[in-house]
Order: structure tokens, then C-alpha cells, then sequence
């Protein structure tokens, strides 16, 4: 039976000595025989308890090796020739092979004082450890290595390469100049801009009918990116072998066509932020200018993708597809276009993001709900309800609705948490700034 009243709590050799009482001879061999089998050579003192110098050589075990004695480990994985190398490389470490700083003899005679020269000045920057050795030595004795285990020795050395120096900071006095020759130019692209939006604006409005301003549009609003240079030329297929320098001829035609078409006064930062503006302009003249909506409304969208992807990528904006899902919904009653429509936002990465323009949409996607709901329930007759029990007006349209009113209080949410977490940071400046004060 065991001495103690836990013993499957004290199954190593450590925690047996420290915790039972003196014991016979006997016992104490006893345990030794039981434990040898299953015992590493050396023994365990990793638990910082302390022992009695009596137990200890009572328990019949060395407390460290024998000089001669070898581990029976695992074989290593490197070849004999690696083993020579990392061999001779940790010899060199050991033995210091690096230059070492020489203390000069200290004599009681006094010796004229020298100037230190740069060598000397060298020296002393390398340190006395073998790590700061190391990174101050040349390391060319490194390359009688072979180029695998080179960095091998730079990493046993402790040879890292220091940390790139700081650009060099501008001179104020240029950062101010240049910011204020900048923000001339915007200043100038911006009454630029206001003075082109007017003039192109009063064209569209001064058309009588909606072929007129379809025309205008196709002049100067649709050939926008033409001028821009951003317009990719269709490929025409030739058939038939092709001559050697046909690739090299092709590009320089390109790169011609392109200097023709663009003009030199029509500019991105103008003109580009121009066209998306335009766009929404010419599609709610389209809508609401005439006595009569007019269809070509919905050959916009078409129109800018046929100009290509970059013209649909700069045209395209959140206030154009609002306005062509309210009219898919106010002119026609067709709510799978206008969900359509609001769902291609999304994939762009232009679904409304800011209050007002989520306000916009929460406004149409109420008012698609409260008529579907009251034409479900009999608001407008018997007929209407029977026919709201079908495409395109079932459970379909519905499950659209309550996913679109999800993804807006999301945006919600995520806009109140925006205005909180600025305002708290506002209040945390402004308490600093008065503590400063």
C-alpha cells in the first residue's frame, strides 16, 4: 500500500522525493527498481523543489552523466559533409576569428597621445561581444562556404543587414508652395467645370422634343469619352497570313488614333466628372421635360455600355439608377425592373452609402411595398387582388422587398455607428485641446 493518500497524483520520481517521509533502505530500493526501466539516464530537476543531499543519494541515481556516456538519439538528417562544414563554422565562432580590438600595453612610461584614426574609430564602433563582432566584421572569410550554407553562418553569427535609412523629409516651405499651386489648378478645373455644365446643360434644355436632345446628348454628351482617349477601338479581324512587323505597325496605329481623337482642351478632372452628371441630367429631361415620357430613357443605360467598359465604369453613378428604377416603377408599375436596377448597384460598389441618397431609395422601396400590400389585400378589387397571387407579383417580389429594407438598415446601422464614434472622438479632441490649454 502506498504511503501517501494520493498516489496517482505523485507517479513521477521528482514528486516522490519531494513529498514522501524518510523511508527503510528497502523501500527505497524498491522504488528505484521499479522506475528504472521506464527512467531517462539523466536526472529530472526541472521542478524547482528543493531536495535533501540524503534522499538523493539514497535513490541510487547519478545526478548528471558520465563524461563518457552519449544520448542514444535519433540520427540527424545532415550528410557528413554538412557536418564538417557547420563543424568548422562553429569553431570559427568559438575561437573569434573575427577582428578582435587590440588593447594597446599599458607602460608607466607616458607616451605622446595620437589622434585616433579611422581605423581605430572602426574598432571600437564594433563592440566586445561576438554578436556585435560579428555584424561590424567584413565577413569575407564567410565565402569559402558553399552559397546554400551561407546564410546558415550569417544567421548563426548574428550578420543582419540594418534597417534602410529614412527618406529624407521635403522642406516645408516647398510642401507649401506646392500645395498651393495645387489647389490654384483645382480651383480653375472646378470654374472650368461649372462654366462647361452650364453650357452643355442650357443645350439640353432649349430641345423642343426628345429626338432633339437625343441628338445634343450624342454630341456632347455620349462623344465625352471619344475625347477622353478612353474609348477602345473595335478589333477587326483580317483573314489571311499576317506580315512579320504587323503587331509592331498595329501599335503605332493605335497609339496615332488615339492622339487624333483626343483633344488636348477636354480633361479628366474636368470633363470626366462631367459625364456621369450629364447622364443623370439627360435621363430626367427624358422623363419629365416633355408631355409625354419619352422611351428613350431606357436606350441610356445601353447607349453607355455600348461605348465600352470604361465608359460604363466612368458614367455610371448612383443618382442615375435611382432615377431609371423610379421610373421603371412610377411611369410602368414594373417592380422587377426597378428591384433590377437597384440590384445592380451593388456589384459596382455604388449602392448609396450616404443619408440622403438612403433615404432616396428607403422612399421607393416603401412605396413598391404599401402599393403591393394594399393591391394584395383587396385595395383595388377583387381582380387585382387574384392577380397578385402570381408572377410577377407573388411571394417572389415580396422576398426581394424584405431583403432590400434589410441591406438599408444595415447601411443605417452602420452610418449611426459612424456618427457615434465620430462624435465621441470629437468630444475626446476637444476635452485634450481644453486639458492643453
Amino acid at each position: 500500500m502506498s504511503r501517501n493518500l494520493l498516489p496517482f497524483l505523485y507517479q513521477t520520481r521528482t514528486l516522490q522525493l519531494a513529498c514522501r517521509r524518510p523511508a527503510s533502505i528497502h523501500f527505497t530500493q524498491k522504488a528505484g527498481v521499479a522506475t528504472t526501466s521506464c527512467r531517462s539516464g539523466r536526472f529530472d530537476n526541472s521542478i524547482p523543489f528543493e531536495f535533501d543531499e540524503d534522499e538523493l543519494e539514497s535513490s541510487g541515481k547519478p545526478l548528471v552523466k558520465e563524461q563518457g556516456e552519449e544520448d542514444a538519439g535519433p540520427d540527424g538528417t545532415l550528410t557528413p559533409t554538412e557536418t564538417e562544414i557547420f563543424k568548422s563554422i562553429f569553431d570559427d565562432i568559438s575561437h573569434a576569428r573575427l577582428r578582435q580590438t587590440k588593447k594597446p600595453a599599458q607602460t608607466g612610461d607616458a607616451q605622446p597621445t595620437s589622434k585616433p584614426t579611422e581605423s581605430d574609430l572602426v574598432k571600437e564602433n564594433i563592440g566586445n561581444t561576438l554578436v556585435e563582432k560579428a555584424r561590424g566584421a567584413n565577413m569575407e572569410y564567410l565565402k569559402k562556404y558553399p552559397s546554400s550554407l551561407r546564410k546558415a553562418a550569417e544567421n548563426a553569427l548574428g550578420k543582419f543587414e540594418s534597417a534602410p535609412k529614412r527618406p529624407k523629409l521635403y522642406n516645408l516651405a516647398e510642401l507649401d508652395k506646392e500645395e498651393k499651386a495645387q489647389a490654384r489648378k483645382w480651383k480653375e478645373y472646378e470654374e472650368r467645370k461649372e462654366r462647361e455644365h452650364e453650357r452643355i446643360s442650357k443645350l439640353m434644355r432649349d430641345c423642343k422634343t426628345d429626338v432633339e436632345l437625343w441628338d445634343v446628348m450624342e454630341r456632347e454628351v455620349f462623344s465625352l469619352p471619344e475625347k477622353l482617349g478612353i474609348v477602345e477601338a473595335p478589333k477587326i479581324e483580317t483573314r489571311g497570313r499576317k506580315p512579320k512587323n504587323a503587331t509592331a505597325a498595329q501599335k503605332t496605329k493605335k497609339s496615332k488614333s488615339k492622339e487624333e481623337t483626343k483633344d488636348a482642351s477636354i480633361i479628366m478632372d474636368v470633363h470626366g466628372r462631367l459625364y456621369p452628371q450629364l447622364l443623370s441630367y439627360g435621363l430626367q429631361l427624358l422623363d419629365s421635360a416633355f408631355e409625354k415620357p419619352s422611351m428613350l430613357a431606357f436606350d441610356v443605360f445601353p447607349r453607355i455600355k455600348e461605348l465600352g467598359l470604361s465608359s460604363y465604369v466612368l458614367g455610371v453613378s448612383t443618382p442615375l439608377f435611382l432615377k431609371l428604377a423610379d421610373i421603371h416603377w412610377k411611369r410602368y408599375g414594373d417592380g422587377v425592373a426597378a428591384f433590377d436596377t437597384l440590384d445592380e448597384m451593388k456589384p459596382l460598389g455604388i449602392f448609396p452609402t450616404q443619408p440622403d441618397r438612403l433615404l432616396e431609395v428607403e422612399e421607393l422601396v416603401n412605396r413598391i411595398s404599401d402599393h403591393l400590400h394594399g393591391c394584395t389585400w383587396g385595395a383595388q378589387g377583387p381582380f387585382v387582388m387574384a392577380m397578385m397571387q402570381g408572377p410577377p407579383f407573388d411571394a417572389t417580389l415580396m422576398a426581394r422587398i424584405a431583403r432590400m429594407k434589410g441591406m438599408i438598415a444595415k447601411k443605417h446601422f452602420y452610418n449611426e455607428r459612424d456618427a457615434r464614434n465620430l462624435a465621441r472622438d470629437e468630444a475626446v479632441k476637444s476635452q485634450y485641446q481644453e486639458a492643453v490649454q
